[in-house]
């Protein structure tokens, strides 16, 4: 990472709990929420920078913990106090749904710099939502500490090697939630990724789970955050992890860590932009989705995290090993070669299935 960008990170890292301002005598202001810590920091490089200082407006940047909570309460008194909101795609749908978003006209959107349509360059949400428009894709994959198969004969390379701990001896760390692991779980036994959510839907597909899960149990470390996942890493405590992309590529790319990302099986999410139903900010909240979602945007903000961009025509104009130091391709979730058997994340089936699986998941955990 060249100094000036780490300094900007450094100093916006600070910020980022409270209201930053990005721009001198604003004529216009607008607010914009996201999750914090580096994602916000590569949002403000990226996009939130470079509006301000390009339309003459400041950027108001806040953050949150995610959720509809806070919107919901904005929206039914009336007092909108956020414009522009960085949403899971979960959130997105059902904020919608409720009302609580205002419709995007994707169609509305100019084209990639090398002229494709937006419906034809986005990541295709539309048949989801039509209260957002899509920005990155981030995934959850399985990382592990090259050193501890440095004189193995061979390395791990797909989802079962998470599961064979004759193979690859050694303990593991998993979120504690049944998603993703009951997914991996599944695909591990043998079933193709095509099919998982269909076979994890029936009895004989959710006893598969507990039956692979139960062959490694003694060996897992769970964890609850992506810090927490990394430090399991760092400190030896594992050599394989489930985590998220960019926690580990950012380990890679600026500590030197020995980590290798196996990406097969990969289950990615995308992150949106929606705007506040009632913000007085309507226009300018659409000019700036307009601007951030751009392709070279979305390809500027990958200096910054492994997030790949949400716009297929972003692809080209990526930061070059020259410009980087480093390839950044190979830690993105949409290149080729990482997604040829990725599996989006289902929200909308978890949401009909969680409760009687979280019970079933907790209730196991509880037995030795």
């Amino acid at each position: 990472m060249q100094k000036y960008h780490f300094i900007f990170l450094i100093f916006s890292y600070l910020l980022s709990n409270v209201t930053v301002t990005l721009a001198e005598s604003p004529a216009k202001t607008l607010t914009v929420v996201s999750w914090g810590g580096k994602y916000t920091d590569s949002q403000i490089a990226a996009y939130y920078k470079p509006f301000a200082d390009k339309f003459g407006v400041a950027i108001q940047a806040n953050t949150y913990n995610g959720g509809l909570g806070q919107i919901r309460s904005q929206v039914k008194t009336h007092n909108i106090k956020w414009d522009v909101v960085d949403l899971s795609l979960a959130d997105a749908v059902k904020g919608c749904n409720d009302g609580l978003l205002e419709p995007i006209d994707l169609t509305s959107f100019p084209p990639s710099s090398n002229g494709i349509s937006p419906l034809n360059d986005f990541y295709d949400i539309t048949i989801l939502t039509s209260c957002a428009a899509p920005l990155v894709v981030w995934s959850t994959v399985v990382a592990y500490n090259e050193t501890a198969f440095a004189k193995a004969k061979k390395k791990p390379n797909k989802i079962a090697d998470l599961f064979d701990i004759e193979t690859f001896a050694g303990k593991r760390g998993f979120r504690k939630t049944p998603q993703v692991t009951f997914e991996w779980a599944l695909m591990a036994d043998g079933v193709p990724s095509t099919e998982v959510y269909n076979v994890l839907a029936t009895a004989e597909g959710v006893e598969r789970v507990f039956t692979m899960l139960d062959k490694i149990k003694k060996q897992i470390i769970w964890w609850d955050t992506g810090a927490q996942a990394l430090q399991l890493l760092n400190n030896n405590e594992v050599v394989m992890t489930t985590i998220y992309n960019g926690w580990v590529a950012d380990a890679i790319v600026n500590n030197a860590k020995p980590y290798k990302i196996i990406w097969d099986g990969q289950l990615f999410d995308l992150d949106v932009l929606s705007i506040v139903k009632g913000t007085k900010q309507l226009d300018l909240a659409i000019e700036f989705i307009k601007f951030a979602s751009d392709t070279q945007a979305l390809a500027e903000q990958t200096r910054y995290i492994a997030y790949s961009p949400a716009r297929k025509s972003a692809l080209k104009y990526l930061p070059t090993i020259a410009q980087l130091g480093y390839d950044i391709r190979p830690l993105l979730p949409m290149t080729p070669a990482n997604f040829t058997n990725a599996i989006r994340y289902d929200f909308t089936w978890w949401a009909k299935h969680q409760e009687v699986l979280t019970d079933k998941f907790n209730a196991w955990l509880a037995r030795n």
